[in-house]
């Protein structure tokens, strides 16, 4: 908490909230929900559709559908209205940053359709996509440039080796303040990731951290409370490191 922080005379200490960007989450309960029923009836087109006019979502394996659903962030005004929706709830309750959630890459993996781009009344490509979500988080930093507070995004297996060559993957983590792996080392389920993707995401994580960018490892589930997994953590994290760079999520640690 803050009162800790300065306790502690850590005054370099930094509060974010979450919220996600390109795909929200309408049945949490929770911040993405709240902002989701702000425009879903006022706004219907901020909703990426299939080419049969269906709203698409996202993550259907995990969620199934009509839950998570997939944002146009190629409309800047769905962008000005998420960072109006998270500025105004920033300097009330002392937040720092947002962690922006489903900063996704335009693969559409796991969504219950493929998206028509609303600009071009096609299929969206992944270039496409891209270079809408590009354009959006730059038009969020500078708002948030403008007011001191920073994003960190969860940049979805950007670093997969399919992803990240791509020069608008990196610009994406060039124009953020900070990104996170959030299966950094192991995998969602625990289990560590064969050493071709152990080599990529160090490789991101590099790009990342030689260009000033702050970088998050968050090991998959359960493995910062294991001691033997949370050495190889931060022995692969360690060989990256610049400056506030961080392993996520120590507080089950023991």
């Amino acid at each position: 908490s803050r009162p800790a922080a300065l306790a502690a005379a850590n005054t370099d200490a930094k509060f974010a909230f979450y919220f996600s960007l390109t795909s929200l989450d309408s049945k949490c309960g929770c911040f993405d929900a709240r902002f989701y029923q702000t425009f879903v009836g006022s706004h219907p087109e901020w909703l990426l559709r299939d080419s049969a006019g269906k709203p698409l979502s996202t993550f259907v394996y995990q969620l199934g559908e009509q839950r998570q659903f997939a944002v146009d962030v190629g409309n800047p005004a769905f962008v000005d209205a998420w960072a109006d929706y998270a500025m105004q709830h920033m300097e009330p309750n002392g937040w720092d940053a947002v962690w922006i959630d489903n900063i996704l890459r335009g693969n559409f993996y796991g969504w219950s359709g493929w998206p028509v781009n609303p600009r071009t009344r096609a299929r969206y490509t992944a270039a496409e996509y891209r270079q809408d979500t590009l354009a959006a988080i730059g038009r969020i930093r500078a708002r948030f440039d403008a007011k001191g507070k920073m994003i960190i995004g969860n940049h979805a297996a950007a670093w997969e080796p399919d992803t990240f060559p791509d020069p608008l993957v990196q610009q994406q983590v060039l124009t953020m303040h900070a990104v996170e792996v959030e299966d950094c080392v192991y995998t969602f389920g625990g289990q560590p990731h064969s050493e071709s993707n152990w080599i990529a995401q160090l490789r991101y994580l590099e790009f990342a951290n030689q260009n000033g960018i702050l970088t998050q490892c968050r090991g998959g589930n359960g493995t910062l409370s294991d001691s033997s997994k949370r050495d190889y953590i931060l022995a692969s994290y360690l060989l990256t490191k610049r400056g506030l760079s961080n392993v996520a999520q120590l507080n089950t640690a023991s």
